[in-house]
């Protein structure tokens, strides 16, 4: 039914805007006969500036583009992930090498800070995957630029059947504000072993959901754009085994489009990358 009616509303705007952009143009043309006078003066100057703001309203109502959809199951290559490539000292050494990202049976244990180079010039979107606690925690970025500049979130265990969040900022390479956070064990006790995590990153506010439950809500405004990724690191092992991050766009229409109202039930509206 909801689709019924977004597909409704959505015709309905585009046959006005449609309309409204024809009689703008029309609105330019000469009269045709000597029974039709031309509006003048004020009256004329009203009429376009409310033609205008109309147009103007219905066009705020239109994405430039679909919103985009990614996915990755980490199946492939971390070509598609970018980060700072291990030296020739660090791939010796059996201590550092953990920095590096391992592959294992369609699921990924990261190491050093990676981005998802499809997701980098987005702005408002949620960030959704699972992944396991193998060693002590799993952390994660968003609004990232670089490899300097991004906002991270980890769930880390305290102690045995303890968890707690925490989130900082890192600007030119420097942290600030970190942050720890309790997590009620009613979220950790619905699944002790697999965590499924969303962030809902929109303007400045962040939103961290655990298990479909909200864990943490913080705002910070310095960083506008950019993608997710994740890191671990010394001394914490976690495996992360899909990611999805999809894109919320401006208005009305756009965040039908996101909701993903247009199209059956087996085809993905936007690109996938």
């Amino acid at each position: 039914m909801q689709a019924g009616v977004a597909t409704a509303i959505s015709v309905v705007l585009l046959f006005v805007l449609a309309y409204s952009w024809v009689t703008g143009q029309g609105g330019n043309a000469e009269p045709s006969g000597g029974d039709r006078n031309p509006l003048v003066g004020e009256i004329a100057r009203t009429t376009d500036r409310a033609s205008s703001g109309v147009l103007s309203s219905l066009r705020d109502l239109m994405p430039a583009r679909p919103p985009i959809h990614l996915k990755e199951d980490f199946k492939g290559t971390v070509d598609n992930w970018l980060g700072a490539p291990l030296s020739a000292a660090m791939a010796r050494s059996p201590n550092l090498r953990d920095l590096g990202w391992n592959f294992d049976n369609g699921m990924v244990r990261p190491g050093r800070l990676r981005i998802w180079q499809p997701s980098i010039d987005l702005s408002d979107y949620k960030m959704e995957f699972e992944g396991t606690i193998e060693k002590r925690a799993m952390s994660w970025t968003y609004r990232s630029i670089n490899l300097d500049n991004f906002y991270a979130s980890k769930l880390v265990i305290r102690k045995p059947g303890v968890l707690e969040i925490v989130r900082y900022s890192m600007l030119d390479g420097k942290e600030s504000a970190r942050t720890r956070l309790p997590i009620p064990m009613t979220v950790q006790s619905i699944n002790a072993s697999l965590y499924n995590v969303q962030m809902k990153v929109r303007g400045g506010q962040f939103t961290t959901l655990l298990n479909g439950q909200v864990i943490d809500t913080w705002t910070d405004p310095r960083l506008k754009k950019g993608g997710v990724g994740f890191f671990a690191e010394a001394g914490e092992v976690a495996a992360i085994h899909w990611v999805n991050v999809e894109e919320e766009r401006a208005g009305l229409l756009g965040h039908v489009l996101s909701l993903g109202f247009f199209v059956g039930p087996a085809v993905q509206f936007g690109p996938v990358i």
